[in-house]
C-alpha cells in the first residue's frame, strides 16, 4: 500500500505524462516539420528528424513510469541486495525500496518532460540538463540505499 509520499509522486507523474502529451497536442500544428531529435553531451543539437519523432520521449516516459508503477506494486519482485528480510524489518525496507522506486519515477518524469519541452522549442538543450538528470538519479538511489542499510 502506498503512503502519502507514494500517492503524491504517482499523481505528479501522471500529471507530468498527461501534461507533456497535452503540451505536444497544443503546439503540434505550429511546429516545423523537422525538429531536433537528439542532443550531444554538450546540449547541442546533433540530429534532426520528423516532428513525429518527438512522440518518442513522452511515449518513453509513459512506458517507464507505468513499468515502475507495476514493479512498485509487487515487492516480491524487488532485489534487496542481499539484505535479509525479516518480520522486524520488512515494513521499513519495503517502504524504503518503494520510496526509492517512486523517487526514480518522478526524476524520470521530470527529466523527460524537460527534454520534450526543449525539443518542442527547437533550441539547444541546456548543458546542465543531462548531468543534472544523472546526478538526481544517482542521489536518489544512494539516499534510499543508505536508508535501507541503516534498517538491516
Amino acid at each position: 500500500m502506498k503512503g502519502t509520499f507514494g500517492k503524491a509522486i504517482e499523481v505528479l507523474c501522471i500529471l507530468l505524462v498527461i501534461g507533456t502529451f497535452i503540451h505536444l497536442a497544443l503546439v503540434w500544428s505550429n511546429m516545423p516539420d523537422v525538429i531536433p531529435v537528439h542532443y550531444g553531451f554538450d546540449g547541442q543539437i546533433d540530429e534532426w528528424g520528423s516532428k513525429s519523432r518527438i512522440l518518442v520521449v513522452p511515449m518513453l516516459m509513459l512506458v517507464l513510469c507505468a513499468g515502475i508503477d507495476i514493479v512498485e506494486r509487487h515487492p516480491k519482485w524487488w532485489s534487496t541486495g542481499g539484505i535479509q528480510i525479516t518480520d522486524r524489518n520488512r515494513a521499513g525496507i519495503y517502504h524504503a525500496f518503494g520510496s526509492m522506486l517512486a523517487s526514480i519515477k518522478v526524476v524520470i518524469a521530470v527529466g523527460l518532460s524537460a527534454v520534450s519541452a526543449v525539443q518542442v522549442n527547437g533550441t539547444p538543450q541546456p548543458w546542465f540538463l543531462f548531468p543534472l538528470f544523472i546526478a538526481a538519479l544517482v542521489l536518489v538511489v544512494v539516499f534510499w540505499i543508505v536508508q535501507v542499510y541503516r534498517m538491516r
